[in-house]
């Protein structure tokens, strides 16, 4: 694909990268490397047709597991995910749809970005009404999955990490209503007669572990 003049977005030591931008050159790098390809041929192809500089490219991340590129790049595909334009298998190879492949500019990147934006703002309303019908606290910091370039972005990826909305979930609740929960989960999972029936529950071990 032919490079253009003009970058569709850049990525600094600090501040958001335009997500659309990285959305649109997402899409342009799938159909430079024949419509599908790895997390890391994607990236690749991005360098390529964006000539991201070496700089750029290292810019660490908050998380320290990544470099801001590809933190930024992993929103963008799960954004245009869940716009329908790209999808991925169990392999973790990234596929353009019919849809995406028909995308071809920033408006239209743009318009999936307000989709998400929408569509998160309201999942965060519905969770925030539901917790105050049940009479929870309100969590400590940015629950909403939503990219926004008026809060930090958090360290996960949407939807994927479940383990850590459930964590963010129990943490939240009221000490009594989490020991019913869990003698409930115990109950339910026979388990009322074993030794881990007097085993002090905690969040972590409901979210990850088992009784043995």
């Amino acid at each position: 694909m032919e490079r253009k003049d003009e970058r569709l977005f850049a990525v600094g030591r600090e501040g958001l990268p335009s997500l659309p931008g990285m959305m649109l050159a997402t899409l342009n790098a799938l159909r430079a490397i024949g419509g599908s390809g790895s997390i890391q041929e994607i990236a690749d192809e991005v360098v390529e047709l964006e000539s991201i500089s070496e700089e750029e490219q290292a810019f660490p991340h908050k998380d320290g597991r990544s470099t801001r590129l590809d933190y930024y790049l992993a929103w963008a595909r799960t954004y245009l995910k869940r716009g329908g334009a790209v999808d991925n298998s169990a392999r973790g190879v990234w596929t353009l749809t019919d849809k995406g492949e028909k995308i071809t500019g920033l408006d239209e990147t743009k318009a999936i970005y307000e989709q998400v934006q929408s569509e998160e703002r309201e999942r965060a309303r519905r969770k925030r009404q539901a917790r105050k019908d049940a009479g929870a606290p309100e969590p400590k910091g940015n629950e909403a999955f939503a990219f926004d370039d008026d809060d930090p972005v958090p360290d996960v990826e949407l939807s994927d990490d479940w383990r850590s909305e459930l964590l963010t979930a129990l943490r939240s609740m009221d000490p009594s209503a989490f020991e019913r929960l869990a003698q409930r989960l115990l109950r339910e999972a026979g388990s009322s007669g074993s030794r881990c029936a007097a085993r002090p529950a905690t969040a972590a071990s409901m979210a990850s572990a088992s009784c043995a």
